[in-house]
């Protein structure tokens, strides 16, 4: 949950193993047990809702904007997990979160 971790976008497993655990096979079952695939899944999860959240408060937010914010150095990788987790893009996510004028 902490964001100067989740945010970085030079993290690796190694780094988040040696924060958090003895081990990267500790560290992969336990975000495991968490119900996600692995270390990085939960990480790009993270980042995707923390953009979903920015943009239900503020669907006009620049996307770029919130992609680098979450931690993520391209545009393609956060489009691409954005529509992976979401299920649709993030334009139409923010349409769908426009208040009605």
């Amino acid at each position: 949950e902490d964001p100067q971790i989740w945010q970085n976008p030079g993290i690796t497993v190694d780094q988040i193993t040696q924060m958090a655990g003895p081990n990267h096979t500790y560290i992969q079952a336990a975000a495991k047990s968490l119900g996600f695939k692995s270390v990085t899944d939960m990480l790009h999860r993270r980042r995707i809702e923390h953009i979903c959240q920015r943009l239900r408060k503020d669907p006009t937010t620049n996307l770029q904007t919130l992609f680098f914010e979450a931690g993520y150095n391209s545009r393609t990788t956060a489009w691409r997990n954005f529509v992976a987790i979401v299920g649709c893009p993030p334009t139409e996510f923010a349409e769908k979160n426009t208040p009605p004028t």
